[in-house]
């Protein structure tokens, strides 16, 4: 809880948090959305912290609003972030993610999610794979590939 009901003043509560900690938004596709929490807790282990789609609107986000507002709602928390980390396989709307933010100069990381819940592994941008799905549709439509162009 942010705010005791003991504290004289919200002021000295705020003061005790770090707010030059760095943020990560944490990319990932609908498939892995049981990792969710796992990968937030990776972030917290490095000191970060974390803001992940399927944690902040569940994955019933679609009953919330229209599909265009929830995008819109989560590029606004993707551009307030520190850095994009990606995990696992990359689905189209991860790849419009990567895009943005090589286009805003967010950094981009990459990781390996094969041995959850043992461990997760940093991977550099070429050895990262996309769902088969969103690869065919690569393939089909040349205008969206290769991600890395903009390098």
């Amino acid at each position: 809880m942010l705010y005791s009901p003991n504290s004289k003043s919200i002021k000295n509560d705020l003061s005790k948090y770090d707010k030059s900690k760095e943020i990560v938004f944490i990319s990932q596709a609908s498939i892995n959305m049981c990792w969710a929490r796992k990968l937030c807790q990776y972030v917290i282990e490095k000191g970060l912290v974390p803001v992940n789609y399927f944690t902040v609107y569940s994955n019933f986000v679609h009953e919330l609003a229209s599909l265009q507002t929830m995008i819109d709602c989560i590029n606004t928390l993707i551009v307030r972030c520190d850095y994009l980390w990606v995990f696992g396989e990359i689905s189209e709307g991860m790849w419009h993610e990567i895009k943005m933010c090589k286009e805003l100069g967010i950094p981009v990381r990459y990781f390996s999610i094969e041995k959850l819940p043992e461990e997760i592994n940093e991977i550099t941008e070429d050895k990262a794979i996309y769902t088969p799905k969103f690869e065919k549709k690569m393939k089909e439509d040349l205008s969206f590939y290769p991600v890395n162009a903009s390098k």
